[in-house]
């Protein structure tokens, strides 16, 4: 499934690009197997231990914000949804809800906004709504389709945006699902893991503390 959302000619580039993967696909088997890849203009740039880490390197190469990754060899991964930055407890809800104020960028850097998240550690990756793709235009930075299902339903092929979210000092490349089809946005285990995440309900705290690679305390 493409969203319809994506430009024309961001949609046939980007189909471009995933052809040429495919078509290279054997000869990476042999040089890259269990490794991410990006292709740009239908040639392996970068290389890497993540989609995070191969799409950050292809665009600061190229300055491309379209092209297409895969993990060798395991192409159809099928992803579930559902410093210190402190948060809230939407009282709203019966049982209130944590959440989170970000801001998230176009991966260009041309444009923010401040998004308010809920943090779901049974998601994957981290989902926007339409209004806030439309908003930062992130219709024309698309690197890969993926598999998402949500609880009790069936995978749907979907398109992946890249985008930057910025919290707590840090800023993290993401790629997110947008859809219009959810009220809240969802803050996915691609950027908490990142933090050691405190919550206490009873006394309204929400708080995540950026931890360095390696940090066993």
């Amino acid at each position: 499934m493409t969203d319809m959302a994506m430009p024309t000619e961001v949609r046939e580039r980007f189909e471009r690009e995933k052809e040429a993967y495919w078509q290279q696909r054997d000869e990476l088997l042999r040089q890259y197997r269990g490794k991410w890849v990006a292709i740009v203009n239908g040639k392996v740039v970068a290389v890497g231990d993540s989609a995070r880490a191969v799409i950050w390197e292809a665009f600061r190469k190229t300055g491309s914000t379209v092209g297409y990754v895969a993990c060798v060899g395991d192409e159809e991964r099928t992803y579930a949804i559902r410093q210190v930055v402190t948060g809230h407890f939407d009282e709203s809800h019966e049982h209130p809800i944590p959440k989170v104020t970000a801001t998230v960028g176009h991966m260009t850097g041309n444009l923010t906004t401040d998004v308010s998240f809920i943090l779901d550690t049974g998601a994957d990756i981290t989902v926007l709504q339409t209004i806030v793709a439309d908003r930062l235009g992130l219709w024309d930075s698309s690197w890969r389709t993926a598999f998402i299902r949500g609880i009790g339903s069936p995978p749907q092929q979907r398109q992946l945006y890249a985008a930057i979210v910025h919290i707590a000092g840090h800023s993290i490349l993401v790629e997110v699902d947008c859809r219009d089809d959810i009220a809240e946005n969802i803050l996915g285990r691609d950027v908490l893991n990142e933090f050691a995440v405190f919550l206490c309900a009873k006394r309204r705290q929400v708080q995540l503390e950026w931890v360095e690679e390696g940090d066993g305390r």
